[in-house]
């Protein structure tokens, strides 16, 4: 455990002295109590979005926060939000509803279990009425029961007018910004008032079209930035369909809750649940399809079988779900159960989740899982140079005009349980190429050599690269591609990302029995699954190795040795060789000509303020929080290496 700094214990005490009313220099080691400390949570009403909220149980949305709740008409923002309210009222707290649209109704509110003889309710039309009564309702709590838990929705923020618009006439300049600017002014100010107080304050806001968007998310929400920069937590819902009765009227909706911003834990997390206008959101429900998407329920028909806290298996229907959760010992089994799957742990060097929406909801999941590997990767192996190479177009030209079912079988699949959805596969298929573009545009930016040449496939240019231009270095490639085992030796390595595992000689033989030198024999007889290529029939790792128990021996084996043993396969084996082996057959001279060349010449240098400044663009702030760091630690020792060779050359 690390010690205090004695330094930073003075400098604390000096300005603390200076700031004599109020204590501003603080530790966070656990001994002080913080600004950042939250003293509560209030439950949405759904245990999956309180999990992917706050990443710790009995959580939600944050006390002493601003919280918003943004979606188009329809989405569910008044019944989350009085979700919110009602299991404030559970606690013992105040429920305060500030309604500026003049739409909410009392039966609905007690639909979700809100106690309305005991709430607040307010009618509010302007911005600035309803910052003053936030400030007055503030200053009373803070005046007469300070530890009394108080949750204020405003409903919603869209609807709500200034005073200056109500006056103005709407063809003259600057009544449109008004808004803005008063919300700009009060978001400042009603922060640090509900910082210290055991108030949650909630907003609804509407999701508005922007103009002129071609590409990215074109949605924004209203009332400017001020809200969205002081949110702790912004959460975007969505309808994702009805729910109907067997008579098909609809009875509820399907929903989905993205967290597009969070200050409490992991961002970009969503949560799916059932919501029924009769009686709010399906809690439970939730709860079930968790613990089957975990295999921790096992379904087999209209049956499900699970262990319970005992230890026994136990069988039941869906019906007999809410029941079973009445046995408090088994709902806390369950809960534990998915809070161990759910809540993420903060581990060392690895992030905390992979991120695959931006702030303003457009995947970047490709871009950032890119730029997370190789700033991992480089830090692991401490390169003096790294060498990217992407497919050419048409690069499978020649393996198709082999084998014309080769990679067919990748097809693009429609994403459902993603923290994404695409409309169609069309559009999944045009985001991830703008993704690969915009990924070679940062790498642009980076102490690192980009190869790509129409009609080769990476894996060919790979291997000559390894085998005939950088005949001197010392290789480590990078890739899940089982087929580069096969070059693996005593100065070429291969790191595969998925098993965390470095694969020499050595490593190939103690995992597959047969020599690196004769790796691709078993490729070539076990066939690839993800390049759709069928194997010899029959033809596994154990019987290959019984069979053709030579392929152990160190020293290359040649054709005619397999197709002796195996003379009924022949033509597959004379085609999947021409497949899988990394081959320079298809490389022009000229092409050749040009690798080298390319690797000849002097390596890109950092640009480090482009880099940043796409980082901005592309809002990637929570993909990479450190983003300088990330760019120092991984990158800098990088860049000197390329500035050497390149005053060398």
């Amino acid at each position: 455990m690390s010690t205090r700094d004695e330094l930073a214990g003075v400098l604390a005490d000096t300005i603390n002295k200076q700031f004599k009313d109020m204590k501003v220099a603080y530790f966070l080691d656990g001994t002080d109590t913080t600004p950042t400390d939250i003293k509560d949570f209030v439950s949405t009403g759904s245990t999956m979005l309180d999990l992917a909220i706050s990443n710790k149980p009995n959580g939600g949305i944050a006390v002493g926060r601003i919280t918003e709740l943004n979606g188009l008409e329809s989405s569910g923002k008044s019944l989350i939000g009085a979700h919110m309210l009602a299991e404030t009222q559970k606690k013992g707290g105040v429920a305060v509803y500030i309604d500026t649209e003049t739409a909410v109704s009392t039966e609905f509110l007690e639909s979700i279990g809100v106690d309305v003889q005991s709430m607040l309710y307010l009618h509010l039309e302007t911005v600035e009425d309803i910052f003053s009564a936030i400030e007055e309702i503030v200053a009373k709590v803070r005046e007469s029961d300070k530890d009394r838990l108080v949750t204020i929705l405003v409903d919603s923020l869209a609807a709500a007018t200034t005073k200056v618009e109500l006056e103005a006439e709407f063809d003259k300049d600057g009544w449109a910004t008004s808004k803005a600017i008063i919300l700009s002014k009060a978001m400042r100010k009603i922060t640090q008032m509900i910082g210290r107080q055991k108030i949650a304050l909630v907003f609804t806001n509407q999701l508005r079209q922007k103009l002129g968007v071609m590409f990215g998310d074109p949605w924004t929400t209203s009332g400017g930035k001020a809200l969205p920069f002081h949110a702790s937590t912004r959460i975007r819902l969505k309808n994702l369909g009805q729910i109907k009765d067997a008579k098909k009227n609809t009875i509820g909706m399907k929903m989905r809750a993205q967290v597009i911003k969070n200050r409490l834990g992991p961002p970009m997390r969503h949560a799916d649940f059932e919501l029924y206008f009769e009686s709010g959101i399906d809690d439970e429900g939730s709860w079930l399809t968790v613990l089957k998407d975990h295999k921790l329920v096992k379904q087999g028909g209209a049956w499900y079988t699970m262990d319970n806290h005992l230890g026994e298996e136990i069988k039941f229907q869906s019906k007999d779900w809410a029941e079973k959760l009445q046995d408090e010992d088994f709902k806390k089994h369950c809960y534990d159960l998915i809070c161990e799957k759910v809540v993420l742990k903060y581990e060392k060097n690895f992030g905390i989740d992979d991120v695959t929406i931006d702030d303003d909801g457009i995947h970047v999941g490709g871009i950032v899982g890119f730029l997370r590997s190789i700033g991992y990767t480089i830090n692991m192996f401490s390169p003096t140079r790294v060498i990217i190479v992407f497919d050419g177009k048409g690069g499978s030209n020649r393996r198709r005009k082999i084998y014309p079912e080769y990679k067919q079988n990748r097809k693009t699949k429609y994403r459902v349980n993603r923290a994404y959805d695409f409309a169609s596969q069309e559009d999944e298929k045009q985001n991830m190429i703008m993704q690969l573009q915009r990924v070679v545009e940062y790498l642009d930016n980076l102490p690192i050599t980009v190869l790509s040449y129409d009609n080769i496939e990476a894996d060919d240019t790979i291997g000559y690269l390894c085998r005939q231009v950088l005949t001197e270095s010392q290789i480590t490639v990078m890739s899940t591609d089982k087929d580069f085992l096969q070059l693996a030796n005593g100065r070429i390595k291969i790191w595969s990302p998925t098993k965390k595992k470095l694969y020499d000689e050595q490593a190939v033989f103690d995992e597959f029995g047969i020599s690196s030198h004769n790796y691709i024999w078993y490729r070539v007889l076990d066939g690839d699954k993800s390049d759709n290529i069928s194997g010899v029939r029959g033809l596994g790792l154990k019987t290959i190795q019984k069979k053709l128990p030579f392929l152990s021996e160190n020293r290359i084996v040649d054709m005619d040795e397999v197709v002796t043993e195996l003379p009924e396969s022949k033509d597959i084996i004379e085609m999947n060789y021409r497949l899988m082996q990394l081959s320079d057959v298809d490389i022009s001279g000229s092409t050749k000509t040009k690798i080298i060349d390319r690797v000849n010449e002097p390596i890109n240098r950092l640009v480090k303020f482009k880099f940043e400044k796409m980082f901005l663009e592309d809002k990637l702030f929570t993909a990479l929080p450190n983003l300088n760091s990330w760019l120092l630690t991984n990158f800098n020792q990088l860049n000197r290496y390329a500035e050497k060779s390149n005053e060398s050359n």
